[in-house]
């Protein structure tokens, strides 16, 4: 149940960027407090200032870029919420001064790109 929510709320990120356009596509600094990888494309930040974007990097490789800032900044994984498999990722993260949880989830596209969604989240 917990993947098929998550799979359903990724496809409805991933079509609200293709149908609402395509903001910050190209290289460049975003408008996010949220760490990225050097090579983000479709970058698209809403208003509730969650990001979404996508990535050439593999969600391993996402995973650890993650984990790595995060814990340089001093925020812990909340172990109980990580799901990591072939197909997608889903990280929490405590430890932010707004109080709310940082979550980091991803799909594998299939064609060399991952679309990954960071937002907070009261959890």
């Amino acid at each position: 149940m917990k993947f098929n929510r998550l799979v359903i709320f990724l496809i409805v990120i991933i079509s609200s960027t293709m149908l609402f356009g395509l903001a910050g596509c190209g290289t460049g600094s975003y408008d996010t407090e949220f760490p990225l990888p050097s090579n983000v494309e479709i970058f698209t930040k809403f208003d509730d200032d969650s990001i979404n974007y996508q990535t050439s990097l593999s969600l391993n490789e996402l995973v650890e870029f993650y984990r790595d800032e995060f814990a340089d900044a001093g925020y812990d994984e909340r172990d109980i919420n990580t799901e990591i498999n072939d197909a997608i990722i889903s990280i929490v993260w405590d430890g932010h001064t707004s109080g709310n949880a940082i979550v980091v989830q991803g799909v594998d596209l299939g064609d060399g790109k991952v679309n990954v969604n960071v937002r907070f989240e009261d959890i």
